[in-house]
């Protein structure tokens, strides 16, 4: 007679689990329980006979038989009345269904689980980037990755370049975006965009300079000035161009949030240098261009660790992103609006 053997199957338990169980279901008999056995006897008690069950599995009549009697051998009990052509039951059999049964329903869900998150039908993503990739490209292109992929979910931490690359050396990110760096330890990098800067002007001050599409560096520093602090790739660009020419900075406002920096310029406050991502809707604010030197540009990379493989969905979403193009991100026509 079978000893009760109790389970939780209800909680959050691995595939690995439940085979285990499958495979122990009596351990105080010190037995093995093929997984393939039972689902042979769970699909004779759906389909009421081992005929019936050999259709359904397509395998041969014969094999159902001989899988049942290894299972009531291996559990030292009969699991079945057999009466011609139908079966019912034993005390024994009742009791192994009713362990059996949400233990494979359970499997079966896990599978399915699994097939999906392949399929990248469902999946979770822990990605992390600075404000200003945030909030001027990845508002863009994940709303159309999400169209595509609409059960991975997404979860976005604004942090800087130093946080994010230590967040992603400790395993804490599927994926971050920064500044591109190029080969790095312990990192996985991948180059993405590559973000011209351009000055940034209000409609007042354009018309009042009277000015054409291009802007010299000069120019541009002898204006007030709204600015990312230190640290940050457009204060570093700003100060190495005022320093090479010798111009004072003028900084009436320093912020490491781009909605304000873009606010004093849009009300003629203050010009600014921002990748033109950042002004590409805003319809008071004229970009301009500047002379651009190697480097100046704001490249942005993805990261990962190189002990944290990068699993489907962030797989997916990295070809996204490499293969994503708009105008700020290929630099073309952006004048021209």
């Amino acid at each position: 007679m079978i000893t009760h053997v109790s389970i939780t199957v209800y909680d959050k338990i691995s595939v690995l689990f439940i085979i285990e169980y499958m495979n122990n279901i009596g351990h105080t008999y010190n037995m093995k329980i093929k997984l393939r056995r039972i689902e042979v006897f769970m699909a004779v008690i759906e389909n009421g006979s081992f005929s019936a069950a050999a259709q359904a599995l397509q395998i041969a009549q014969p094999a159902v038989s001989i899988s049942i009697k290894e299972l009531e051998k291996e559990l030292g009990t009969s699991l079945f009345f057999r009466s011609g052509r139908t079966v019912a039951l034993t005390e024994s059999g009742r009791l192994l269904k009713e362990r059996a049964t949400p233990a494979m329903n359970l499997l079966l869900n896990v599978k399915d689980e699994i097939d999906n998150l392949e399929n990248l039908s469902v999946g979770q993503l822990n990605i992390a980037a600075p404000a200003m990739v945030t909030q001027f490209v990845l508002s863009q292109v994940l709303s159309k990755f999400m169209v595509l992929y609409p059960k991975i979910h997404i979860r976005v931490h604004q942090a800087g370049a130093l946080e994010i690359e230590t967040l992603v050396k400790k395993e804490a990110l599927d994926l971050g975006l920064t500044v591109y760096k190029g080969i790095q330890p312990h990192v996985e990098t991948k180059y993405l965009w590559d973000l011209k800067n351009v000055a940034c002007v209000s409609h007042k001050y354009y018309k009042k300079q009277g000015l054409d599409q291009n802007i010299s560096w000069t120019d541009l520093l002898q204006q007030p000035l709204a600015i990312y602090p230190v640290g940050f790739h457009q204060r570093d660009l700003i100060e190495r161009q005022a320093t090479a020419l010798g111009i004072p900075l003028n900084i009436i406002l320093e912020s490491e949030n781009p909605t304000l920096i873009l606010s004093a310029v849009r009300s003629g406050l203050a010009a600014t240098t921002l990748p033109f991502a950042a002004i590409e809707h805003e319809s008071e604010i004229i970009p301009l261009s500047l002379p651009e030197q190697e480097g100046d540009s704001l490249k942005v990379g993805a990261c990962w660790s190189t002990d944290k493989p990068l699993n489907s969905a962030a797989k997916v979403l990295l070809d996204f992103l490499r293969e994503y193009s708009s105008p700020f991100l290929n630099n073309r026509d952006i004048f021209n609006r």
